[in-house]
């Protein structure tokens, strides 16, 4: 889910409506986040698809938005990667907000299960990716969950999934600096098993 809201960003001087940008520029959703991940329950947010720097904009009337939520946020990139990797979609947010991405391009998924095999291609932007990553944390949850005999918690969870040295790197990162695209890591459950 993505919302609009009012606010400011560099260049626009005036407060003026953007959209696109992630539920928890809101105040009540914030609340609505936080109250789970503050109890133990993992929230996987997508960035919003309005293509902005997170860090440069600023809300109308929205103390919370330097708080952190404890969701794990996921920007999208396109897919499949090019030579130069995993770029980021020009519609996805970015900055330092965000934790981890995944595609956000030729998502095959379930669309209507009315009917027989009825599948769509076309799931994309933060909506997709942010799905790849809520089915990446079930995965580690129950492995967690089967071999470490607990769960891990939002935050242990949330670092998981963004630590670089588990993690796929975007196009112009490198290990010095993970975080150069400003999109964080992509998971990879393979090598993320292998360290828990």
């Amino acid at each position: 889910t993505q919302i609009d809201a009012k606010g400011y960003y560099p260049g626009n001087d005036k407060l003026d409506w953007y959209g696109g940008l992630p539920a928890e520029v809101d105040s009540p959703l914030f609340e609505l986040i936080q109250t789970p991940t503050s109890n133990g329950i993992i929230v996987v947010e997508a960035a919003g698809n309005g293509g902005w720097d997170l860090v440069a904009f600023v809300p109308f009337a929205a103390p919370h938005w330097t708080k952190d939520s404890g969701a794990i946020m996921v920007a999208s990139v396109d897919a499949p990667p090019g030579r130069s990797g995993y770029s980021r979609r020009a519609s996805s947010n970015y900055g330092s907000r965000i934790n981890c991405f995944a595609w956000g391009d030729q998502i095959y998924t379930p669309y209507d299960l009315s009917g027989p095999q009825q599948y769509v291609a076309g799931f994309a932007d933060t909506s997709g990716a942010s799905a790849i990553i809520a089915g990446a944390a079930l995965s580690v949850q129950g492995y967690a969950k089967a071999n470490l005999n607990r769960t891990l918690s939002p935050a242990e969870m949330r670092m998981v999934l963004s630590d670089p040295s588990t993690g796929t790197l975007s196009a112009n990162a490198t290990m010095a600096n993970p975080n150069a695209d400003s999109i964080g890591v992509m998971p990879d459950l393979r090598k993320i098993i292998g360290n828990l």
